[in-house]
């Protein structure tokens, strides 16, 4: 007589693989169908699974190992496991003893193995693997004979990130009736990493020493030009003559202007740079006092103060900012240095309030408080940055390999709790692919309009809701001239009424001409990089009616 169910339920449960299995341990099913779970559903009444696809999928750089895809190549991925009870014949475990099943993804480095983390329901990224038996939720305390207590109730989950498996019996060809457990394997996830409050020795060192090479002396530690070692020249001291800036002092200024947009915007971070830049001052020059400045001949105790670096970086910002912003662009293409290391093409751009017959003094000490300042500001725009940008899960280095290992909550017949982990049933090794990995892509499939299409002219696709003053620009572009010095002006102070306009395009029209572009585009740049034969390939199929 064949027993469905073991009526024993003390016999610990047992993880095996499943008689469909291919090789031994959890197995892994990839689907390239969105209705993947009722595909795996039926192959698993069926128990017919196609594995060919492990063999086509070792593209990796690193090792033979099979490589997931991304959701975003069209692929998911499915995993399955049997359970049985740990006794003679080894029955299938009574899907009514599970309480809970779930598996998790575990990273394997030579530096060991980690869990991806959770805290308070947010991810914290790869944590070393707790050792021995423990239940992934850290709200759940587990006994030493592996009896769980309640979990604690809280809101939140703290603890190794699970993803759920369910049950399913199914009768093998030979009639024997097994327990599946199976479940979706994302191969997802990213995270924002903490703030570094205590970097370690190495790392600051490296970071430092970077840092110090993003501007040259005396404002950085990058050796340019003029550099003869860490000794103060007084070429430095005045590093604007007459509004003529070294060229030292013009990649000062572009960094101030354009990277921390100082005096442009309104920003509490550049508090420290607004305090030395106010103690930095222009005096007013003629040519005579400017060359005895340069040579150290006159201090600046017999001329007359202009304006603070800080006032003339702030005189661009009510009306006129892009004037220093153009200076920048245009000195950068056209970087002419005298002898001297002086900029010849254009001098410093004046604002309505500081003439520019002046000349800009700076002492060591300021450049020194200079370099730590601008220091500091690029690191803590960096850690900002760092908590903005998610760092995904799955990487593709050498060392990153992932490995998924089951676990199911089951009862006894004392109706508590156990705790069991498929540790010696976990899944082979593999890899992710990039997101940009060629071999992992698939075709995506867009219908381009016909010419017929295009004749119709229905604007009836992506709608844009435009602002008055936009849309007066937009709609005076002209075929030959683009947009007159009128339109292109500034806009008018306060409102332009009460209605705004919503551009409505004709989708098949859209579709083509960005199609065009990107044709053009490709072959504009196909002359420097020849990659025509890898970029496009057209294929023939039989029209679908």
């Amino acid at each position: 007589m064949n027993i469905r169910f073991n009526a024993n339920q003390d016999h610990p449960v047992l993880f095996t693989t499943p008689s469909y299995g291919q090789g031994s341990g959890t197995q892994l099913h990839r689907y390239l169908v969105p209705e993947f779970m009722t595909k795996f559903l039926k192959d698993l009444g069926n128990q017919q699974f196609n594995f060919n696809w492990q063999t086509e999928d070792r593209f990796s750089d690193w090792g033979n190992e099979v490589v997931l895809r991304l959701p975003i190549h069209h692929s998911s991925y499915v995993v399955s496991v049997e359970l049985c009870c740990d006794h003679i014949g080894q029955p299938a475990l009574n899907p009514q003893r599970i309480e809970s099943a779930g598996l998790v993804i575990r990273k394997k480095t030579n530096q060991g193995e980690f869990s991806w983390m959770l805290e308070d329901d947010e991810p914290i990224g790869w944590q070393t693997s707790v050792q021995g038996l423990a239940d992934p939720d850290l709200d759940r305390h587990l006994c030493r004979d592996n009896i769980l207590h309640p979990r604690n109730k809280k809101p939140t989950y703290t603890g190794e990130q699970t993803h759920p498996m369910h049950a399913q019996t199914i009768q093998d060809t030979k009639g024997k009736h097994r327990t599946i457990l199976f479940g979706y394997l994302p191969v997802v996830g990213s995270y924002r990493p903490p703030q570094k409050v205590n970097p370690s020795n190495d790392e600051a060192d490296k970071l430092s020493d970077e840092l110090d090479q993003l501007l040259p002396w005396p404002y950085g530690y990058a050796k340019g030009a003029n550099y003869t070692g860490q000794i103060w020249r007084q070429a430095w001291a005045v590093p604007v003559v007459n509004g003529q800036p070294i060229n030292e002092f013009f990649q000062l200024l572009k960094a101030l202007v354009e990277q921390h947009q100082l005096g442009l915007t309104e920003n509490p971070d550049n508090q420290q740079l607004k305090s030395l830049t106010e103690n930095i001052y222009f005096w007013k020059t003629n040519n005579t006092e400017a060359n005895k400045l340069l040579y150290g001949d006159i201090s600046t105790s017999s001329l007359q103060k202009d304006k603070s670096l800080w006032q003339y970086l702030t005189s661009f910002k009510p009306y006129s900012s892009h004037r220093l912003i153009e200076w920048l662009a245009k000195q950068e293409q056209q970087s002419n240095i005298d002898s001297r290391g002086r900029l010849t093409h254009l001098p410093v751009p004046y604002s309505d309030n500081i003439s520019f017959t002046s000349s800009l003094v700076m002492t060591d000490a300021q450049a020194r408080w200079l370099r730590e300042a601008l220091k500091q500001r690029v690191i803590k725009q960096g850690e900002e940055l760092s908590q903005q940008i998610p760092v995904p899960k799955f990487d593709q280095g050498e060392d990153d390999l992932y490995q998924v290992i089951p676990f199911i909550r089951a009862k006894d017949n004392a109706n508590k709790v156990r705790l069991y982990w498929g540790n010696e049933q976990a899944s082979q090794l593999f890899r992710v692919a990039a997101p940009f990995d060629a071999e992992a892509s698939r075709p995506s499939m867009i219908q381009v309009p016909s010419l017929k299409d295009l004749r119709k002219g229905l604007a009836k696709g992506p709608a844009l809701i435009t602002p008055p003053d936009t849309y007066k620009l937009l709609n005076a572009l002209k075929l030959k001239k683009g947009v007159t010095e009128e339109v292109a002006g500034d806009p008018p102070p306060g409102g332009s009424g009460g209605i705004q306009w919503v551009l409505v395009f004709s989708l098949p029209i859209v579709t083509l001409v960005a199609m065009i572009l990107l044709m053009i585009i490709v072959s504009l740049l196909n002359i420097v990089f020849f990659w025509m034969p890898w970029v496009k390939q057209w294929i023939p199929i039989p029209k679908v009616k």
